[in-house]
């Protein structure tokens, strides 16, 4: 291993060390240590590797979560919780996307990953935010954008905010900049509820990174939306790093409207994953096309050290950030 790929790691395992004792602190002052122990375990599973201790970590959460959602935010949830799904038509299926820099400030595999959603999917179009167009799209209150200048709300959770905002207010399919496509949004989801990438086979119901719905006005995004607004408004501290999930999963078993959309969402995007830990080997067009002719969305990350060839050849990140992959 190289020294330069020796030190970005060990800097990143301090970063991630850092960053979870600092919210176990702030967790355990604001809210309960209780609740912050059951935080620092689920952190402490998932980095280790001990997929027991993460989940027990993670249920514990959402039970302490369940009651103080209830007992602060009670008016919200009574208004949703039998609250009838939305029977309005997304008339154009827009792909909502941030970055809020601006595409000229993107990364190299986040400029590709754009690039290549955009030549993916001309029905709808793309619609690129940043921070300087953002208010052209949803009105979001100004104490919102003042945490985000006062470093009191991180980007991440912004971009929550907003995605939910977004889809609640207009349909169609937030995907993050750095989910790479290798063909366009299915027309079966296109018309759903509740879209995003599913497979109960693992316990996957939801990903984050790709959310969307057919429908204007849906009760899980509305739901999660006027939640998200509500907490950053009156809490100083933000519950989890993971709170737009917490959310999504209170709304599964809670909101009957919710549970019945994100249970009628079809298996997709099972291998999403796969692309990944691929990016710095040599590029095989019989693995990508196979891969590709049964997922169209794979999560990759541009917090990585990448190559442009190896051994001589061009790697997936080589072919991809010189738009050069068909598909």
């Amino acid at each position: 291993m190289g020294m330069a790929r020796l030190g970005y790691l060990c800097q990143k395992a301090f970063d991630r060390a850092s960053t979870v004792m600092s919210n176990f602190l702030a967790r355990g002052k604001y809210y309960s240590w209780k609740y912050a122990i059951y935080d620092l375990i689920e952190w402490i599973g998932f980095y280790g590797r001990c997929k027991k201790l993460s989940v027990f970590g993670v249920k514990q959460k959402q039970l302490w979560l369940d009651y103080y959602i209830e007992q602060n935010y009670g008016d919200i949830v009574g208004h949703y919780r039998n609250k009838q799904e939305s029977s309005i038509k997304a008339d154009t299926f827009t792909i909502w996307v941030f970055w809020a820099q601006g595409e000229e400030n993107m990364p190299p595999i986040v400029k590709a990953c754009y690039r290549q959603l955009c030549d993916n999917n001309k029905v709808g179009g793309v619609m690129l935010l940043d921070l300087k167009n953002v208010g052209q799209y949803v009105s979001l209150p100004e104490f919102i954008f003042e945490k985000l200048r006062e470093g009191k709300l991180l980007y991440a959770h912004f971009s929550d905010i907003l995605r939910h905002s977004l889809v609640a207010k207009y349909g169609g399919l937030w995907i993050d900049a750095t989910c790479w496509t290798g063909g366009t949004v299915p027309d079966s989801l296109r018309q759903s509820a509740f879209i995003s990438p599913h497979n109960e086979a693992d316990g996957t119901y939801w990903c984050t990174y790709a959310l969307g719905s057919g429908l204007i006005g849906s009760v899980t995004f509305s739901f999660v939306r006027d939640m998200l607004i509500a907490v950053c408004k009156k809490e100083e501290v933000w519950p989890d790093y993971l709170f737009q999930d917490r959310l999504l999963d209170y709304a599964h078993r809670k909101v009957v409207a919710s549970r019945e959309a994100i249970d009628a969402t079809p298996a997709n995007n099972t291998r999403r994953y796969l692309l990944y830990p691929m990016l710095n080997k040599p590029f095989d067009e019989t693995f990508y096309k196979d891969l590709t002719s049964t997922d169209w969305l794979f999560k990759l990350s541009y917090k990585s050290h990448f190559i442009i060839e190896q051994n001589g050849e061009e790697t997936f990140y080589g072919k991809m950030i010189k738009g050069t992959i068909n598909g």
